[in-house]
């Protein structure tokens, strides 16, 4: 992520807005308190001290709501490409169907994409697609086609299988993951979720559960090579 894009960029924005509301709220505070004072006023310091406090509370109140609904006053998506991939402690993968042929394995991509975290990695997370051909049914088999490439500390986990065309189970699945991971005390940049697995609405998902979070999306090419992804919410450069 290139955090001085960021600043140069949100940041200033940020300030605009909030240095233009100051006034008007310093303003209204201003005037309570001439207000208050006067001799002809029947209010009290005491109640004057208690408006003012109302009033920052919701200047207070307005900033916040201000930087939380950044994302609907940003409205271009960059997905920037990592340097360097830094070992993640927790890795979320899609898991297909196993799938032997003449072109090869089609969980070979998987060891590619465990391999940069091996060192680091505490848990594994396989997400499973339900039915009676989904990847539900080839989990089993994980545990003993992963034993070389894993070490002793991480742990396998999985999910109850879901539909991986369901876009809102993918992304409610995969939001219940990563909070489980972050209240277990894992946080977020030891997370990363590899969408090479699946199918196409299960990078879509990936994508959003990582938005504007500190969570990193991986995907392993055709030829093995690993990528890792920063997707971030910027200003319109237009």
């Amino acid at each position: 992520m290139n955090i001085k894009k960021l600043k140069t960029k949100f940041v200033p924005g940020l300030v605009l807005l909030v240095a233009v509301m100051t006034p008007v709220f310093g303003n209204m505070l201003s005037e309570l308190f001439k207000w208050s004072v006067d001799a002809k006023a029947s209010w009290s310091w005491d109640r004057a001290t208690f408006l003012s406090m109302v009033f920052f509370g919701f200047y207070t109140l307005f900033v916040s709501v201000l930087y939380r609904s950044r994302h609907k006053i940003l409205p271009v998506t960059n997905l920037n490409k990592c340097e360097k991939i830094r070992p993640a402690s927790a890795l979320i993968m899609f898991l297909s169907p196993h799938n032997i042929s003449p072109r090869g394995d089609n969980w070979e991509q998987m060891k590619h994409g465990i391999k940069p975290h091996r060192d680091n990695l505490e848990s594994l997370w396989l997400l499973v697609s339900e039915g009676a051909k989904g990847s539900c049914q080839d989990f089993a088999s994980i545990p003993n086609y992963l034993n070389e490439i894993l070490t002793e500390k991480t742990a396998i986990k999985n999910t109850l299988a879901i539909d991986f065309e369901s876009l809102e189970q993918l992304v409610e699945t995969l939001g219940e993951v990563v909070n489980n991971l972050v209240e277990a005390g894992v946080a977020e940049n030891n997370i990363c979720i590899d969408f090479t697995g699946g199918m196409k609405p299960t990078a879509v998902a990936a994508a959003l559960s990582t938005l504007n979070t500190r969570v990193r999306l991986q995907y392993v090419s055709n030829a093995h090579v690993v990528n890792n992804y920063d997707p971030r919410l910027t200003w319109n450069d237009r």
